[in-house]
Parts: structure tokens; C-alpha cells; sequence
């Protein structure tokens, strides 16, 4: 019985990181779209006083990219924290090769996912900062 309860939360946790990762990477994304669209016209006088869309794009990035990070880190921090006494108590150890290589892949996932969400927003600056100019806003 308390392998099949063992089992069951081993799924459970899964799918609850599988959504959180979905959900976060979908965040991020919209949140570099919207960032973009926001600051369009911030974005557009500085292209036109020179500044390289390089920079700008390497802004935005990091603009998206700390915070999720910075979230995502202590999340898996917490997690670690919050499970030790499930994973280490009664003298048993669940903590195995296994289970760090799963979390390695999840978390690896997890960023690329993060990375390519706010790439998808590399063509919008791009947009944004070329149609520069005088318009009613």
C-alpha cells in the first residue's frame, strides 16, 4: 500500500511540473511580447539615436530571463527543501542517480523552453524598431 501512495505522488508530482513548467513558459513569452509592444516607441527612438539592435535585443532578453530565473532557482531550492523529510526520513533514502537525473532533465527543459519563449519575441523588436517614425500613439 504505501508503495502504490509512493507511486501515485511520484505521478502526481510529475504532471504538477510538467503544468508549472508550461505555464511559466507561456508567461514568459507573453510577458516578452508584451514587454516589446509596451516600449515600442521607447525602443524605436533608440534605434533611431543608434543604438544596435543587439543591445536592445539582449535587454529585453535579460529583462524576461532574470526574474524566471532568479523564480525558477529558488523554486527548485524550496522543492528540495520542502521534500527532504518525504525523501530522507525513516532512515530510507528515495533520493537516488535517478531522481537527480530527472530533475536535471526537467529543469534543462524548463530553461530551454524559457530561452526559446523569449526568442519568439526577437522578430517582434525586430519589427517594432524597422517601422520607426512619426504616428499617432
Amino acid at each position: 500500500m504505501a508503495t502504490r501512495a509512493l507511486d501515485d505522488l511520484s505521478h502526481a508530482t510529475r504532471i504538477v511540473l510538467g503544468v508549472a513548467f508550461v505555464t511559466t513558459i507561456a508567461s514568459a513569452g507573453i510577458t516578452a511580447a508584451s514587454s516589446v509592444l509596451d516600449r515600442r516607441r521607447t525602443y524605436g527612438l533608440l534605434r533611431l539615436a543608434g543604438t544596435p539592435l543587439e543591445v536592445l535585443n539582449a535587454a529585453r532578453r535579460q529583462e524576461t530571463l532574470i526574474p524566471v530565473a532568479v523564480l525558477a532557482g529558488g523554486a527548485v531550492l524550496t522543492g528540495i527543501f520542502c521534500a527532504a523529510p518525504l525523501t530522507l526520513g525513516g532512515g530510507s533514502s528515495s533520493l537516488d542517480a535517478g531522481s537527480f537525473a530527472l530533475l536535471a532533465a526537467c529543469f534543462g527543459l524548463g530553461v530551454a523552453g524559457l530561452l526559446g519563449a523569449s526568442a519568439l519575441s526577437r522578430p517582434l523588436l525586430r519589427s517594432v524598431t524597422t517601422r520607426t517614425g512619426p504616428r499617432p500613439e
